[in-house]
């Protein structure tokens, strides 16, 4: 028994390292385009970097070079980063894809390891930034903020968290004048990269121990993605705002704001698995047998949509569980499947 106590442990302490940075499953886009057919296609392509980055950037490359082509047959205004049609230059096209290379960095950022690309990236955005107005058919307004967001990004991996934090606020220097109106969002409004300035700047708050700020930002974060309508980050919003009562000690609030949250999933397996993963423990914090039932459910949605990434994830709060139960058999189980996923990424 001593020599298998042994080996969990140290599956444990090799699969949760590979864990740290991992929790975040969403990601901004570059531009509003809300309800659009190339807004939700870039959802889309963000979503899927989690499980296959490679693949996702192929996507965007695709996304880049069809937008390229008809920009340069002159059927379409350039991608920029509000909704406003500005007519691009043949000499400015490639530039006007920026948004679209600032989603690949950032994707990269998440999961890729390249840190000093990635920073020469983020250099050349606000570069960009201060060529703003000046090159026609390229719309630089949300430049700096991109590069801000990369910047945290970086930061946040390193546990930088007052980089994090002072990025951020240059980043919704830049973002938030455009929405603050109240009621629907104009058109100006990026609120898909002013919520995950938010929501990246609320987790490097909690690092620092400032659960109030953490709340507040998360607060934030879900007004936004309610008034943008997105049932996708209305859902993440709501449980992250449900784990900030709980660190705060207002479980009877977080409990309800966490199972709203798998209301509004409803018909997403994926999501419904991210939620359970990430805010199960609001509702079981220490009733292990029920925190079993919530993973063996995530499990369940995980396989069902593929999710490999997600559900050697699972497979590791399923490890840890079994071990509270006295179970280190099938922990042991459960992490040595874990472990060749979670090395892979």
């Amino acid at each position: 028994m001593k020599s298998l106590r042994f080996r969990m442990v140290a599956l444990l302490v090799i699969v949760t390292p590979m864990m740290i940075g991992v929790s975040k499953l969403t990601l901004a886009l570059p531009n509003d385009s809300s309800g659009t057919a190339q807004g939700a296609e870039l959802d889309l392509i963000a979503r899927s970097a989690y499980e296959d980055l490679p693949a996702a950037l192929a996507r965007l490359q695709h996304h880049r070079e069809r937008n390229l082509s008809t920009c340069r047959a002159g059927d379409m205004p350039s991608h920029n980063s509000t909704n406003r049609a500005i007519p691009a230059t043949l000499n400015n096209c490639d530039a006007s894809q920026w948004p679209l290379d600032a989603l690949g960095a950032y994707l990269e950022a998440q999961y890729g390891q390249n840190n000093d690309k990635l920073r020469a990236h983020a250099d050349r955005l606000r570069a960009l930034s201060s060529q703003a107005g000046t090159l026609q058919g390229v719309d630089a307004t949300d430049a700096s903020a991109w590069a801000d967001l990369i910047g945290m990004t970086l930061a946040a991996r390193q546990g930088q968290h007052e980089v994090v934090a002072g990025l951020a606020q240059s980043a919704l220097r830049v973002l938030q004048p455009a929405c603050k109106e109240a009621g629907a969002l104009p058109t100006s409004c990026n609120y898909r990269l002013t919520w995950e300035v938010l929501r990246t700047n609320a987790t490097a708050q909690i690092m620092q121990g400032a659960k109030t700020l953490s709340l507040n930002e998360h607060r934030q974060a879900l007004e936004l993605a309610k008034r943008a309508k997105d049932r996708y980050r209305s859902a993440l919003s709501t449980a992250d705002v449900a784990r900030a009562l709980f660190r705060v000690d207002e479980r009877s609030e977080a409990k309800r704001l966490y199972e709203h949250s798998l209301t509004i999933a409803q018909g997403d397996p994926t999501l419904l698995a991210q939620l359970m993963v990430a805010s199960g423990a609001i509702v079981t914090p220490d009733e292990p047998r029920e925190s079993m039932r919530a993973m063996q459910e995530a499990l369940s949605l995980a396989l069902q949509t593929q999710s490999v990434h997600l559900a050697a994830r699972v497979r590791t709060n399923l490890s840890d569980v079994h071990l509270k139960l006295g179970q280190p058999q099938q922990a042991l189980v459960e992490a040595r499947a874990a472990l060749p996923v979670m090395q892979k990424y």
